[in-house]
């Protein structure tokens, strides 16, 4: 794409929002609870749908929450993070031995501050 290409388009865009690359491919840790909006993105990118059996409510109205739950040493990570339909429904179902196509498996009745 030619810089001519970038300059007209800038020239009659009224907003132009620029955003890192987020690489699919590595994990992304952070040093917080809260999990950060490029970490809940890559997350609905990775898992498009709840990862929990027979739920298929999509990755953007699930929550984004810990495996292995913060307070118990759980990372801030990518790895420990999937999208599920969990805390939008107020109940956790049973910790399944696997999630398909995934090898992280949620804990059963992890809790969250706040």
């Amino acid at each position: 794409m030619s810089a001519e290409v970038i300059r007209e388009w800038c020239g009659t865009a009224g907003r132009i929002t620029v955003r890192p690359v987020i690489d699919l491919n590595g994990a992304v840790h952070v040093e917080q609870y809260e999990v950060p909006d490029r970490l809940k993105q890559r997350s609905r990118w990775t898992d498009p749908r709840c990862v929990y059996p027979h739920c298929n409510r999509p990755a953007d109205r699930c929550d984004c929450d810990h495996i292995q739950p913060f307070e118990q040493g759980g990372a801030t990570c990518s790895c420990n993070l999937p999208r599920s339909a969990v805390a939008t429904t107020g109940s956790r179902p049973m910790a399944p031995s696997s999630i398909a196509g995934s090898d992280r498996v949620p804990t059963s009745g992890s809790s969250r501050p706040g």
